[in-house]
């Protein structure tokens, strides 16, 4: 389904990590995106993103997923968002469930196809 918003792009990312759909969550991704973590580059590339989706939805599945606070802002293609994420996650393998705060940075871009895809991605 096109992208034609921000929040729509991020309502596709929230159900692809809900359905536990890693090609689904790196395809919202530009091929030459980043994905921050703190002190390190976790993934630079689409290849590596799909990779790292792949490994988390292997590890846990996503119980909750809110965005508690921070709105995008829109400049041209580009679009920003400094926001704070409440996420629930259980564990495949011990099925311990953990709750936790992410304070996110999100760097979206319009492409040609008029879609919004990550350009960065960065948390704690």
């Amino acid at each position: 389904m096109p992208c034609t918003t921000p929040d729509e792009m991020m309502a596709q990312y929230s159900a692809a990590l809900f359905a536990g759909d890693w090609k689904g969550c790196s395809d919202l991704y530009e091929d030459d995106a980043v994905y921050y973590r703190p002190n390190q580059v976790l993934a630079q590339d689409r290849a590596a993103i799909e990779a790292h989706y792949r490994s988390v939805v292997e590890r846990s599945e996503l119980r909750s997923l809110v965005r508690a606070e921070g709105q995008f802002t829109i400049s041209g293609d580009y679009a920003f968002q400094h926001g704070l994420y409440l996420i629930e996650s259980r564990d495949r393998s011990s099925g311990e469930t953990s709750t936790f705060e992410s304070r996110s940075t999100l760097v979206l871009h319009r492409g040609e196809d008029g879609e919004w895809r990550f350009a960065v991605m960065q948390g704690n």
